[in-house]
This record gives structure tokens, sequence and C-alpha cells, in this order.
């Protein structure tokens, strides 16, 4: 499956569903939520914790 371009991503009222190339409703709304999975770094120069995001858990 293509990932999406954010050029294709817009707000708005309606929108289709399309799986593997297929279109397979068409909607009014839709909601997603992710949660970024982070590990802790140290950080040269800094006293304070820093994070990165190495990866994504939705639903």
């Amino acid at each position: 499956m293509n990932s999406v371009d954010s050029k294709q991503v817009f707000y708005g009222s309606r929108g289709m569903i399309w799986i593997d190339g297929q279109q397979i409703a068409e909607i009014t709304e839709i909601k997603a939520t992710l949660t970024a999975e982070k590990i802790e770094v140290n950080l040269a120069r800094k006293m304070n914790k820093g994070y990165k995001v190495v990866g994504f858990e939705g639903n």
C-alpha cells in the first residue's frame, strides 16, 4: 500500500475511504487517534531530559 501524501489530506465535511486502491465508503466523519512512542535520550550540554519519537500506536 502506498503512503499518504500530505497534499492528499484536507479538512472538510465529506470524504472517502480507500483501501488498496479501491474505494470502500463515503464518509461524513472519521477520527483517528495516534499515540507517539518515545524513548528518553541524553542531550549534550543539557541538564534536562530529551525524548525521541520511535514509533506510533493508533486505533
